[in-house]
């Protein structure tokens, strides 16, 4: 219970702050764009684009399948751009 409570209270914690974004420090808008397009290019390449499931599969297991598409797909556009100097930090 305790532990419960603990992580209820992190959660509203974290929920009451900012967004986190990708801030390069000396970058324009211009090259920004083109990081972020070419890092979701790059991760939507690396892990497919198209639909995972088809109408007769098992809805569950495709929805499992579509998270963690997402999830890698987030991991990978995460390291892109960390690999070029972008760093999170919280929106102002």
């Amino acid at each position: 219970m305790k532990l419960l409570s603990l992580a209820i209270v992190a959660i509203l914690i974290s929920a009451c702050a900012g967004p986190m974004v990708y801030f390069k420090s000396g970058n324009n808008a211009h090259r920004e764009q083109q990081d972020f397009a070419e890092c979701e290019f790059e991760a939507v390449k690396a892990t497919g684009s198209a639909p995972s499931g088809s109408i007769t599969s098992d809805m569950s297991g495709t929805i499992a399948n579509d998270i963690s598409t997402g999830v890698r797909r987030g991991e990978i556009k995460h390291a892109c751009l960390v690999a070029r100097g972008y760093s999170l930090k919280q929106q102002e």
